[in-house]
């Protein structure tokens, strides 16, 4: 099955588009070409897809404190930016804190899921 096709040339791109992105046609002196553009994923969008939740608000149970950490840990924090971390934070932990590094931020988050976690355990 053809996903696309400029003249006679059939092109398959259905794994680039199962990753999130999508096609545009620009125009280059009077010829079409495509260029394919990713959709950046947010962290929350990467960490429910990472713990297999259905919803967001799934992250937010206490019983996968343990597991969000663990997926977490493999997370570089330069992949996204601080609003990016800030957002997360503040929707798991309920705490309005506002960091302007993404390392510290990253660190306090795993600090205070792991907080969290030994609460449960008590």
């Amino acid at each position: 099955m053809c996903m696309f096709s400029i003249g006679s040339k059939c092109l398959r791109f259905k794994p680039m588009i199962e990753r999130g992105g999508y096609f545009q046609t620009q125009g280059l002196q009077g010829g079409k070409t495509l260029a394919y553009l990713e959709k950046k994923v947010g962290l929350l969008d990467v960490l429910a897809k990472k713990l297999r939740c259905e919803y967001l608000s799934q992250l937010r149970k206490t019983k996968l404190r343990m597991t969000l950490k663990e997926a977490l840990v493999e997370i570089d924090p330069l992949d996204y930016g601080i609003s990016e971390w800030n957002d997360a934070i503040q929707y798991i932990t309920d705490e309005k804190i506002i960091f302007e590094n993404v390392k510290q931020a990253k660190e306090y988050f795993l600090a205070q899921l792991e907080k969290m976690s030994d609460l449960l355990k008590k």
